[in-house]
């Protein structure tokens, strides 16, 4: 029907307005801009960020979305979002400011731009497709925790896991979580006696390979490690003094699901304990902060318009997996609970500063606590 000419810059997200009569555009270099249909005629809203340091990547606005009635267009960039009036183009408020939510947080698996053939970067809001399932229906790896030292690794299927269960986020903070104590604490005769247990870890899932090809991996680890895709050990630890060739490795692989395999022992002391592991690109499912902050956007309305079902569908894609909540992370949630009451009860307007703060991270890593009428009251 018609061409629009766009300005300079990627096009991030499109939205109609909606009566059908506007579409908005946001780019990579901070426009939003928005047409009027009928006419073609084109209405170029303030640069979101004019300043130098906003001239970068984080100038990016990822995200726009109309209001129901259309007259406001909502814009979320990598660090702020802002409400704009639909009708004349004027920023009417600054709403959210995602300060250190609009940087994803560095964890094991990690992503890249350098090069086709270099290990990608993964994090929360970049995570990485492996399934437990040859079915592919649920993003994690299945884990299993063995106590014991090892100079070689050792055939695990013979041995009884002593922890194990579903990893959704394969990050360093939860990767620790599965990881068995190594000083084990007991009283005899009164007195604490510690002891060291070493122990090692298994993971297993799938790849989903949609376009053939040669693939390469990384894996660095402080103790004996394997790795393997398919029916091919990719890289290999055990005994290697060359540097390169403890660290990266290659596979082709067909379309279709591949199992995973990678097998640590940790050596030493817990602090001195580390397992890194990169993946290609074609395996990152990108996820940005918009992304998450619209869903998040999106389910609040939904919950205002009287519509729970809609919402929970969202957030819990948000919660990748994570719902219901493990023991571990509702303890967590309930520790949060206490202090945000503690903090709130205090006459400090300071006190109740970190309470809001507190609420509002705790919403971010926890999205489904929006539905928990006991933590929103």
């Amino acid at each position: 029907l018609r061409t629009l000419k766009k300005d300079k810059g990627e096009v991030l997200s499109l939205a109609f307005s909606p009566d059908g009569k506007r579409l908005a555009a946001s780019s990579s270099e901070g426009f939003v801009n928005q047409w009027d249909l009928a006419s073609g005629k084109k209405l170029t809203m303030v640069h979101d960020r004019k300043d130098e340091w906003y001239a970068s990547r984080a100038a990016m606005v990822t995200k726009v979305l109309y209001s129901p009635d259309g007259k406001q267009l909502f814009s979320l960039g990598i660090g702020v979002g802002r409400q704009w009036d639909s009708e004349t183009g004027a920023e009417a408020d600054e709403f959210a400011d995602f300060g250190i939510y609009a940087t994803p947080k560095q964890v094991t698996l990690r992503r890249t731009d350098r090069g086709a053939d270099q290990p990608a970067e993964g994090s929360e809001n970049f995570p990485i497709e492996l399934y437990s399932s040859k079915a592919c229906d649920e993003i994690g790896m299945n884990y299993a925790s063995y106590y014991g030292k090892w100079d070689t690794l050792p055939d695990f299927d013979e041995l009884n896991p002593v922890k194990q269960g579903v990893l959704n986020h394969i990050d360093s903070e939860h990767l620790k979580g599965v990881m068995l104590p190594y000083l084990k604490i007991t009283k005899k005769n009164g007195k604490d006696h510690r002891t060291q247990h070493p122990s090692a870890l298994t993971l297993t899932g799938y790849l989903k390979v949609n376009k053939a090809g040669d693939y390469a991996f990384s894996l660095k680890s402080n103790g004996p490690s394997r790795l393997v895709v398919g029916s091919k050990t990719v890289i290999e630890t055990d005994g290697l003094k060359d540097r390169e060739a403890r660290e990266r490795g290659g596979v082709h692989l067909e379309p279709g699901v591949h199992a995973f395999v990678l097998t640590y022992s940790a050596a030493g002391e817990p602090r001195h304990s580390w397992l890194d592991v990169t993946f290609p690109r074609e395996f990152v499912r990108s996820l940005t902060v918009g992304d998450v902050e619209s869903s998040r956007l999106m389910a609040g309305a939904l919950l205002a318009q009287g519509k729970p079902e809609e919402a929970k569908a969202l957030l819990i894609k948000l919660h990748r997996g994570g719902w219901p909540l493990s023991e571990e992370d509702q303890g967590s949630v309930e520790q949060a609970r206490m202090r945000i009451r503690r903090l709130a009860g205090t006459e400090s307007p300071t006190d109740r500063s970190h309470a809001l703060g507190l609420i509002e991270s705790s919403l971010v890593t926890w999205p489904m606590l929006r539905l928990d009428p006991e933590f929103m009251v």
